[in-house]
């Protein structure tokens, strides 16, 4: 599991270097060296379509000669390569030349066994949903590539071609920025950096400063599905950026315009204008530039720059910003495509992680608590909590919490009553809350909290609880997160079935199933504990070992399943005649002990006198008394072996003189 870990963090740190470098051959040569270093491979190359997508060849390669990489020519999916690129899925040759001699490809036969090649793995380089490529693991011996190696490779392809890609956009964006000197810097700018806050707030405050307005937004949308992804707000004051739930109409108002005719919509000011969304006015927003931002014709993000009073945007200022908006349109697409494979790596970190916690303890508390606080270091959450249905009082009871104050952790919530826990414990649906503020099942707990993201914890169709999320950002929570942390739900809802399980196992492997006492084995367990601490601090212990009398004469008369229904009162009958610290079992057959901890002989005697009258009313219905042999720690014996001898020397007394009577072994003497 360590060494997975390991890996990942390794791929991590491979996908920096690669996306830290800007020049093509650079990059070129990272992949291929990274990529056989990583991968074990004695040679690697990385093949790439020329312009018109007929043909792959050779980009780049490490430790191949550069006679094999002039003759490497195949073409759009034909060949292993070809056929890698347009299925976009990888292929694991054990034997390269077996291979290539059953099609008949002697001319590639020839070259393999030039280049001492013996195995290779095929993998697809694809951006977005477009193969670029393929990258290509040689190996000059017999070499088994597993299928769980195959999901690093896929990431190691995916931030490749997001390497690749970004290294071509900047050779671009440098020729076309020479032209518009004075945004050439905030192009680059735009471009060198994956991180998309980055992005956005180097966008946003330029279009700010080109139009010397106050403040700026930009809202990510799915054009098909007409949906807001995210938003974000900047205001020139605070100089930050800030995550908000967007009331933009994409139907119809200055964002409905720019979707129709894909051009910037410019408002001079907004109170004069008949369809205008009124929280626009609440903020004070008066004129306003919409832009949108398209790749490949579509709209992916709309950007606003907003004035506080009435005024007129010139051309240039539109042309500015419409030219910035062309070149953040890449950037904001790169950073998406890199946050999806960071995303991916994210995701088999923490699904490893959440593993080895899995397998960590077998305490249910810890365990749960472990969770949270890994999921709370990855991801930086607010606060964490895992409430578990209570069936007897139908309530939601926090198991584990993270972040809560001690108050909130007392809290006992209705189920479909309090709070949105409460109403995802009903339905069984996962609740997403972009703006806390605005939700009326929301109680308020903590000020800081502004998005929370409630998943049901289910048993097949049967909810036994909530994992609860909350973020101190608006709409914290992408449908990425959401999807991982419902995967994580399920996890945790099989670890605590497990646990349940468990613990019945170990219940039941401690309990008589006939009277539903403890059993012998329970016993062993439970003297051995209480003859340590009768040892280690000179206290009293005694045993009483009872026995019924005429029980197998009653058995024969009467048949078994009468003697297990006396079997059972019996057992009632004496459980209720001792005290909650004192400990029954059923010993054997119709024998049965107690425990008397912090008792010396003459109140154990007194006790078992007390059981045996109890049973002896009850005798008259059975014909069945009860004789008790008496012992006493350290007395009598100072291990368990001695006393139990003990008290079965004092039953066998009792039972010499007719029964229904206490004996212990100083009686005899």
């Amino acid at each position: 599991m360590m060494k997975e870990i390991e890996k990942i963090k390794k791929l991590h740190k491979i996908s920096t270097v690669l996306l830290s470098e800007k020049k093509r051959e650079k990059v070129l040569n990272a992949i291929v060296r990274n990529a056989a270093e990583f991968f074990s491979a004695d040679a690697c190359s990385i093949l790439l379509f020329d312009e018109k997508k007929e043909f792959l060849r050779i980009a780049h390669s490490y430790n191949l000669s550069k006679e094999y990489v002039k003759v490497v020519k195949v073409r759009y999916d034909e060949g292993v390569a070809g056929e890698v690129a347009s299925s976009q899925k990888p292929v694991i040759i054990p034997d390269v030349v077996k291979l290539f001699k059953s099609t008949g490809d002697n001319f590639s036969v020839m070259w393999f066994n030039k280049e001492g090649l013996i195995s290779c793995v095929d993998a697809p380089v694809v951006l977005g949903k477009t193969s670029i490529g393929c990258l290509n693991l040689y190996y000059r011996r017999r070499y088994t590539f597993r299928e769980r190696d195959l999901d690093s490779l896929r990431i190691f392809c995916d931030f490749s071609a997001i390497a690749i890609h970004n290294a071509n956009l900047i050779k671009k964006i440098q020729s076309q920025l020479k032209e518009r000197s004075a945004l050439e810097h905030i192009g680059i700018a735009l471009t060198s950096t994956l991180k998309l806050s980055d992005v956005l707030m180097t966008f946003i405050s330029t279009a700010a400063d080109l139009t010397n307005t106050e403040m700026g937004s930009i809202i990510l949308v799915d054009e098909n599905e007409k949906r807001i992804q995210k938003a974000y707000n900047y205001y020139k004051k605070k100089r930050k950026l800030e995550s908000y739930e967007s009331t933009a109409r994409l139907d119809r108002g200055v964002s409905g315009k720019v979707l129709l005719k894909k051009r910037p919509v410019a408002i001079r000011d907004l109170s004069k204008e008949n369809d205008v969304n009124p929280t626009a006015l609440k903020k004070r927003r008066r004129a306003v530039l919409a832009v949108p931002v398209m790749m490949k014709k579509k709209i992916i993000a709309i950007l606003y720059v907003d004035s506080s009073k009435p005024r007129s945007f010139s051309n240039s200022e539109i042309s500015q910003v419409t030219f910035l908006a062309n070149q953040a349109a890449v950037a904001i697409e790169n950073a998406r495509l890199y946050t999806q494979v960071e995303q991916k790596i994210r995701d088999l970190s923490i699904s490893y992680k959440i593993s080895q916690t899995l397998i960590s303890t077998l305490d249910l508390e810890t365990l749960l608590s472990n969770i949270l606080e890994e999921l709370k270091k990855t991801f930086g959450y607010l606060n964490l909590a895992i409430l578990l249905i209570d069936r007897k009082t139908n309530k939601l009871l926090f198991k584990a919490a993270t972040g809560y104050p001690e108050k909130i952790k007392k809290m006992q919530l209705k189920i479909g009553k309090d709070g949105i826990t409460g109403y995802v414990a009903a339905t069984g649906e996962t609740y997403y809350t972009p703006d806390v503020s605005k939700e009326k099942r929301y109680i308020k707990g903590i000020h800081s909290v502004k998005s929370e993201v409630s998943i049901p914890l289910k048993i097949g169709t049967r909810t036994i609880g909530v994992l609860d999320v909350e973020s101190k950002e608006y709409n914290a929570f992408d449908e990425w997160e959401i999807k991982l942390l419902s995967a994580i739900a399920a996890q945790i809802a099989n670890a605590i079935e497990k646990s349940r399980l468990f613990e019945e196992t170990k219940i039941l492997s401690l309990t008589d199933p006939l009277t539903e006492l403890p059993n012998r084995r329970h016993f062993d367990i439970m003297i051995d504990a209480e003859l340590k601490r009768s040892e280690r601090y000179n206290r009293p212990l005694s045993l009483l070992l009872m026995d019924l009398d005429n029980f197998k004469k009653y058995n024969d008369m009467n048949g078994h399943i009468a003697g297990d229904k006396v079997l059972i009162e019996y057992a009632k009958l004496m459980n209720s005649s001792i005290r909650d610290i004192d400990f029954i079992c059923r010993y054997g057959g119709d024998e049965f002990v107690v425990v008397l901890p912090e008792t010396d002989e003459s109140f154990a005697k007194a006790v078992a006198e007390r059981i045996r009258r109890k049973v002896y009313k009850t005798s008259e219905k059975y014909g069945i008394t009860l004789s008790i042999g008496v012992a006493s720690y350290p007395l009598d014996g100072e291990d368990k072996t001695s006393l139990v001898m003990a008290s079965d020397k004092a039953c066998y007394i009792a039972k010499e003189e007719g029964g229904n009577c206490v004996r212990c072994l100083l009686d005899k003497k």
